[in-house]
């Protein structure tokens, strides 16, 4: 059984995970691998599974009242300025407008206790079906996977330090971090999606 509602609108119900969701749950990502590009997963860990039900993102089951569990839908980071979405469906439960029914009833729900002007989307570029569905929601594309970009300035910082230093070993290997990272970051793009866009 599902844990405790969160929201309904319709034909589709969120609820709060709960323990016994574990088994549909690992279902789930083993199935969908298309969205943790770069991490195979080959089953649930129970560290895996604690992080989803205790470490402090805001995880949901989404049900259909004619296809019963068809995924999962989350925010993460809720205290940032711009929360992460992420949305995962069954195949057999896709291009039945549940993706933009499940994201609207969260974020609408969400309005309710926690203002947001946007929320953050990281999607993998070569997912076509899952970015058409959030740019048809309204999504913005704002550019590349802004955390490779973190990555890629500290490594910067120390190449600029290393050349004063002209020490060619070191210079080499920031130099082919760098272009990893930067090749990486290509690989996800990042979307805002506006309230306003889904809550009147």
């Amino acid at each position: 059984m599902p844990g405790k509602l969160y929201a309904a609108s319709g034909s589709i119900r969120l609820f709060w995970m709960s323990e016994d969701d574990r088994n549909d749950y690992e279902r789930l990502l083993l199935e969908t691998p298309e969205a943790r590009p770069g991490y195979k997963l080959e089953k649930l860990t129970d560290l895996y599974w604690d992080t989803v039900l205790h470490g402090g993102d805001f995880n949901f089951m989404i049900y259909d009242d004619s296809l019963g569990y068809c995924g999962n839908v989350s925010l993460q980071h809720s205290e940032n300025d711009f929360p992460e979405i992420g949305i995962e469906l069954f195949k057999e439960c896709r291009n039945k407008g549940i993706a933009p029914e499940a994201i609207s009833l969260m974020v609408a729900e969400e309005q309710k206790y926690r203002k947001k002007v946007a929320y953050l989307v990281r999607i993998a570029v070569n997912n076509e079906h899952c970015r058409h569905v959030f740019e048809k929601m309204g999504a913005v594309l704002v550019g590349f996977d802004s955390r490779d970009k973190e990555q890629i300035d500290a490594l910067e910082q120390r190449l600029n330090e290393e050349k004063l230093k002209k020490n060619k070993d070191a210079i080499n290997y920031l130099q082919r971090s760098i272009d990893y990272y930067t090749e990486k970051s290509k690989s996800i793009c990042e979307y805002k999606l506006y309230a306003s866009s889904i809550c009147d």
